[in-house]
């Protein structure tokens, strides 16, 4: 749509002005630049309880990278659903694939915000076989690619199935 269009051409724009070369001395102040030297000092538990917000994906979308993200960006510790509660009061987010995968947050009652993050499934659905390869080979998360034998098999099974749940996962 023209719609679109024009804002991919304002975000291209955008990016494009924001970046900086060594010469220019505003080349450490901002832009994409910056982030080169971003590190996480600590990670410290908050001051006061605080509920956490949903971090909603479809698997393969990046939710890991996110995660860290959000430590670094407010020093609180983010979880998932697999180990906290929602009415733990102790993290800033907890991710959640729900209910793209049947792993809902338990204690969720006081949580009312939520972030979704969203990934084509072109890219989503190769990550999520690469991780699928990963477990049933026993290496850690977010280490290989699965190999393209793996990935065309994973695909022609499961495509139908989970095209439907990342559907399901937008919609919900």
């Amino acid at each position: 749509s023209s719609l679109m269009k024009e804002f991919s051409s304002s975000l291209r724009r955008e990016l494009s002005n924001s970046l900086t070369t060594e010469d220019d001395p505003q080349h450490n102040s901002r832009g994409l630049i910056v982030y080169e030297e971003c590190t996480v000092q600590s990670i410290h538990l908050p001051d006061h309880p605080i509920v956490p917000v949903y971090a909603a994906s479809y698997p393969g979308s990046g939710a890991q990278m996110t995660h860290y993200l959000y430590e670094a960006l407010t020093g609180i510790p983010a979880s998932d659903c697999y180990v906290a509660r929602g009415d733990d009061h102790l993290f800033i987010t907890l991710k959640t694939h729900y209910p793209a995968k049947s792993d809902n947050v338990r204690g969720a009652e006081e949580m009312d915000r939520a972030i979704l993050h969203l990934r084509n499934p072109l890219n989503a659905f190769p990550s999520y076989a690469s991780f699928k390869f990963e477990v049933h080979n026993g290496l850690p998360d977010h280490t290989v690619h699965a190999p393209a034998k793996y990935w065309m098999e994973w695909r022609n099974e499961n495509f139908e199935e989970e095209l439907k749940n990342w559907v399901n996962h937008l919609e919900y």
